[in-house]
């Protein structure tokens, strides 16, 4: 099995030899800017967001938007990269044609990482509720939010970052099979298992990697809070700074569907 290093210069130079890959993130990226752009921002009269009936219908309105844009987004990635793998070189069309052929299996594996990621997201969230509620009740058994992030908050946000790295490392390995052998739901999952567990060194690598930018973007996201520093948004509800960590995701996410896949491609090479 190749070492996470040359996976890396085989991914980069794919990359750099088609830089229509950074299309599909991009994409993802101005919907974002602009839905935050759009969206209502109700104030109550003591300066503070308010919760309104239109703002909780735009709310809900926006995240549907940002599930079926991800969504194809993934579609247009997965087979976009893939082709880019098997063939050198990938087009727009491979987007298109990415969402008719594998639009099912596409959807299939991410019910199973969605499962998978609102169970380990319930776990934090009620650790996290265990360990800082009692802070928040006072003697007069009222409830009182914490007005600056608590440590607790800071390992939530952390054992997020990394319970998401994990989880999309998994992911992208299981769509491999789908993409490149063109595999069902099923099939894909299981030869995506037995390729990180026969090449579980490269799978951690690639992990630690996938979580070193991870933990950057998401330091730079939370770098006001963390210095105490009143930073006000300059589009919607977005920040410099949570621009920024989003800018540093998008370029990195071709990427990680290219090492996923050569991983993949390299063991089944080595299987055959």
């Amino acid at each position: 099995m190749m070492r996470l290093s040359e996976i890396i210069g085989k991914s980069l130079t794919v990359y750099k030899a088609n830089p229509v890959l950074f299309v599909p993130p991009l994409v993802a990226f101005i919907v974002s800017i602009l839905t935050s752009a759009i969206l209502p921002r109700g104030v109550s009269r003591e300066g503070v967001p308010a919760m309104t009936s239109d703002l909780v219908m735009a709310g809900f309105g926006v995240l549907f938007l940002m599930l079926v844009v991800s969504f194809l987004v993934i579609l247009g990635q997965a087979n976009m990269s893939g082709k880019a793998i098997k063939e050198g070189k990938t087009t727009l069309g491979d987007w298109r044609a990415g969402i008719r052929k594998y639009f099912f299996r596409v959807f299939g594996i991410g019910l199973v990482f969605l499962g998978i990621i609102l169970i380990l997201f319930m776990i934090v969230v009620v650790a996290y509720a265990l360990t800082v509620l009692p802070e928040m009740i006072t003697s007069e058994g009222v409830v009182k939010p914490p007005i600056t992030p608590t440590p607790q908050t800071m390992y939530m946000g952390w054992a997020m970052t990394l319970i998401m790295t994990v989880a999309s490392s998994a992911f992208y390995i299981w769509l491999a099979p789908a993409i490149l052998d063109n595999k069902g739901v099923g099939a894909s999952l299981d030869m995506g298992v037995k390729t990180i567990r026969m090449s579980s060194r490269v799978f951690v690598s690639f992990i630690i990697l996938f979580f070193i930018v991870s933990a950057v973007a998401t330091a730079i996201q939370n770098l006001p809070s963390m210095i105490g520093l009143d930073v006000q948004p300059i589009i919607g509800s977005l920040t410099l700074t949570s621009i920024l960590s989003q800018i540093i995701e998008r370029i990195f996410s071709p990427l990680w569907f290219l090492i996923a896949f050569t991983i993949y491609r390299e063991h089944s090479i080595q299987a055959s």
